[in-house]
């Protein structure tokens, strides 16, 4: 036998559960190391990885700052709802971003046990509805633009944006170092959203050429002459934003495009072109083909009607 005597409740120790293990903080307690609000947001903002995003929210944080009386220990739901009434002058998609970062805010200082409760999550943060309809290109519009750019460095700049689809933030953090040989042609290695790396081609026609004087912390696409001194900084997302409505206006384009059109652009031209979903979800470094799909602005496909159609009945002879 398994066993020679079987056990009965009288033999049986309960311990009742403890919160922690010996030496260990209680899951609740303050593990932040914050002094203060400031301290916290802080370490928040240094959790980020985009420049942008840092920037984005610090302001956020500034201005919700602004508002609670009793700092981030103190806040309740009401201070969020007023918060919240306090942004909604904002487009519904700035709107939704500037609450996803507070909720962010006070998430991190859940985790570290600087707050209990996450007030900023007892209302639900509904995204707007996804609309990009106007947010496209065509390949001729796109080329316009390319061709009304002023500048080669500007000119090769756009056609990257175009041959590679990938986001201004990326192309803004490429330094030489991620540029590399790929069979007989070039391709960079990007760093994308949520820290995940991908490797995209460069098309031969993008005319992309590594300056002999460049070092590989230089950026690719920088505003520095050939001898300032290193590293090269790189340029800004709105000196490009700027280069981009300058085409576009000489080109006659009634359109105030930005550098994510021509995501958009790219992405919707490579599948009118017989592209798949999945190669383009790749090359976009989305997670999943949904978001792929939003970005899909071309040709209709055919619809279930296309082949359910009635169809005649053969002649009987």
């Amino acid at each position: 036998m398994f066993h020679e005597a079987e056990a009965t409740l009288n033999d049986i120790t309960i311990i009742p559960p403890s919160p922690t293990l010996p030496g260990l903080p209680a899951p609740d307690a303050d593990i932040s190391g914050a002094a203060d609000d400031n301290a916290l947001i802080a370490m928040w903002l240094s959790e980020q990885r985009s420049k942008h995003t840092v920037r984005l929210y610090d302001r956020v944080a500034f201005k919700l700052m602004q508002t609670l009386p009793h700092g981030l220990r103190g806040t309740t739901v009401a201070d969020i709802v007023r918060f919240e009434k306090s942004v909604s002058n904002q487009k519904p998609k700035s709107k939704h971003t500037i609450m996803s970062a507070v909720r962010s805010l006070y998430s991190f200082a859940t985790r570290t046990g600087y707050i209990n409760k996450s007030p900023a999550h007892v209302r639900k943060n509904r995204a707007p509805p996804y609309s990009s309809r106007h947010r496209y290109l065509t390949e001729d519009e796109v080329w316009l633009v390319i061709d009304h750019t002023k500048g080669e460095r500007n000119k090769v700049l756009l056609r990257f944006l175009y041959g590679t689809g990938i986001r201004i933030s990326e192309l803004c953090s490429l330094v030489w170092a991620d540029f590399h040989q790929q069979g007989k042609g070039f391709a960079v290695q990007v760093l994308g959203k949520g820290g995940l790396y991908r490797t995209v081609k460069i098309p031969d026609w993008v005319g992309l050429v590594r300056p002999d004087n460049a070092r590989s912390d230089d950026a690719i696409f920088t505003a520095a002459g050939p001898d300032d001194p290193h590293p090269w900084a790189p340029m800004s997302d709105t000196n490009i934003r700027w280069i981009m409505r300058e085409a576009a206006l000489s080109a006659g384009l009634q359109k105030k495009i930005s550098p994510h059109w021509f995501r958009h652009a790219a992405i919707t031209n490579a599948e009118n072109n017989g592209e798949s979903v999945v190669n383009l979800r790749d090359w976009a470094g989305h997670t999943t083909i949904n978001t792929t799909s939003t970005y899909l602005h071309g040709k209709a496909h055919s619809a279930p009607g296309d082949v359910l159609a009635r169809k005649p009945k053969p002649q009987s002879e």
